[in-house]
């Protein structure tokens, strides 16, 4: 009887599906597209603190350093709507007032 286990070996419907999410981003493919734009979000209270974010993921990133000084915002939901509609003016103005700034990178 032997001791060793057996590799599993998962099945994949799509062959690019093997390839790793970043590589995927990276290149263009149609699966990761919708979500290439990236943000640099900074928190303007702890200096050199910032994280290269998509605009689905500024409103989990700002929240969660408001959760660490114990604090919540409705508002953090309106800065990544402006951010993802381009209204930039509406963006800086809620960012300045959550203490964080929202660049756009790429």
């Amino acid at each position: 009887m032997s001791t060793q286990l057996k590799q599993r070996h998962t099945k994949y419907p799509n062959p690019s599906s093997q390839l790793p999410r970043i590589w995927r981003r990276l290149n263009g493919h149609p699966k990761e597209q919708e979500e290439m734009t990236l943000y640099r979000v900074t928190d303007r209270l702890r200096r050199g603190r910032m994280a290269y974010v998509p605009g689905d993921r500024i409103v989990a990133t700002v929240s969660a350093w408001l959760a660490e000084l114990g604090a919540e915002s409705a508002l953090v939901d309106d800065l990544a709507q402006a951010v993802r509609a381009g209204n930039w003016p509406a963006a800086h103005s809620i960012a300045e007032y959550l203490s964080v700034e929202v660049e756009f990178v790429a």
